[in-house]
């Protein structure tokens, strides 16, 4: 199969089956994004390649994942993925505050805390303390609700997150001590006892075996490594303003994404053409890099073989200017 390029960003195509075993062909395109704010993002000089595999924030398994690789068949709906730590408002020491972020029609905010603990009083029972006031905390997963410890000479681990805070089974607390809780959390859903069962609460990709209920049960719904609310309702158009709010030192990061059509022109063995549009269905965003990651994917069927992939690509000007 020949490849032939007329877009500025780094592709590749893989073959795969797909749910009813059938011989497919994937074209996956991916962008990198310089942010700018209150402007359209523009492509980098420098393009980061297709991820082939999966990137962690430390070791895999034992840290949070902080990138999925590229390598999907197909998604139902686009994964938004977000990197960033929580910056106080104004830069002063808090014990709470939000950290919101928008792209388009999905909207999601983050109850962020200082540092706290549970701790048994002898009136209350087990309560968490006040939060430390703190003027950042990385938003990552072991900073959310779960964990995991050693009792017994077993391991025991909260399934929806082993690498969190602030989980443990009620019967295995002593009351002369203080146990880490938690510092992220979704509003309007606390955790208010020791061993209390709620889904852990983040901007980035999560683990496809910690058990987080999807959004979906269509056929490629568990290629969405995004947290299921962080899932976009459909796919990503172009165009879609994005606003975070208090992921950055200055409090406020706003821009658009740029308007391109992507597309794959397939050349088949027996002289048929077809052209394949893209879907824009994984969005990274990468606050500390200022940068931002795209990826575009068609699954293509191989009923005749495929000759000739032509990646291919158009924008409006009027959109992206």
């Amino acid at each position: 199969m020949e490849i032939r390029s007329y877009i500025p960003f780094p592709h590749f195509s893989f073959t795969r089956h797909d749910t009813h075993k059938r011989p497919v062909v994937v074209a996956v395109a991916r962008a990198t994004f310089s942010i700018r704010n209150g402007e359209v993002l523009r492509p980098t000089q420098e393009q980061k390649p297709v991820a082939a595999r999966d990137g962690y924030y430390g070791e895999a398994g034992a840290s949070s994942l902080l990138r999925p690789s590229d390598l999907a068949i197909s998604k139902p709906r686009s994964d938004v993925f977000i990197n960033a730590l929580a910056h106080a408002p104004d830069g002063k020491p808090a014990p709470m505050w939000l950290a919101e972020a928008r792209v388009g029609m999905l909207s999601q905010a983050l109850k962020v805390f200082g540092k706290r603990a549970w701790r048994f009083d002898t009136e209350k029972g087990w309560l968490i303390t006040d939060p430390k006031p703190t003027v950042v905390v990385p938003l990552r997963y072991e900073n959310a609700y779960g964990g995991s410890y050693e009792h017994g000479g077993e391991t025991i681990a909260f399934p929806h997150n082993p690498l969190g805070s602030g989980y443990v089974v009620p019967e295995h607390l002593a009351q002369d001590r203080t146990y880490k809780a938690h510092q992220i959390e979704a509003p309007g859903f606390p955790v208010t006892e020791p061993g209390q069962v709620v889904m852990p609460a983040g901007f980035g990709p999560v683990y496809a075996d910690w058990r987080i209920p999807r959004p979906d049960d269509s056929p490629y719904a568990s290629y969405n490594a995004a947290h299921p609310n962080m899932v976009y309702p459909g796919h990503l158009q172009g165009n879609e303003e994005v606003v975070l709010q208090n992921l950055t030192p200055d409090g406020r990061l706003d821009f658009r994404l740029p308007s391109y059509r992507m597309l794959v022109l397939v050349r088949y063995s027996d002289g048929g053409l077809l052209p394949a549009e893209m879907k824009l269905d994984t969005l990274a965003i990468d606050v500390p890099a200022m940068e931002v990651y795209a990826t575009w994917r068609v699954v293509i069927a191989e009923n005749v073989s495929v000759r000739v992939l032509e990646f291919r690509m158009e924008m409006d000007e009027a959109k992206s200017a």
